[in-house]
């Protein structure tokens, strides 16, 4: 198939705990991958060759964004979350979580 489905499906396993929930991302994921070679010909623009500035910055900002969820969840200690939830909050919070961190 595609070489990028196995590192995306690595990324999804990664960040969604849920296997329900990952199931039906790994079929999202691979219908917007689908769909994304229609975007990626309009952000990633023959006449910006070879920089393509537009698509990069696009990337960038998906970085920018998954950085920013985990520097809200380091916003207090591990023993401040593990003082204030239970082992079972934690369970049913999932990526939710204040001790989970996206990954890239």
């Amino acid at each position: 198939m595609y070489p990028i489905l196995p590192g995306v499906n690595a990324w999804n396993f990664y960040n969604i705990p849920n296997p329900h929930k990952r199931a039906m991302a790994i079929g999202c994921l691979i219908c917007s991958g689908n769909e994304s070679g229609i975007i990626g010909s309009y952000i990633y623009k023959d006449e910006e060759r070879p920089r393509y500035s537009t698509g990069d910055a696009k990337a960038l900002h998906l970085r920018s964004l998954l950085l920013e969820l985990n520097k809200k969840n380091a916003m207090m200690t591990v023993s401040e979350i593990e003082g204030k939830y239970t082992e079972d909050h934690f369970h049913k919070m999932e990526e939710r979580s204040p001790l989970f961190k996206y990954n890239l």
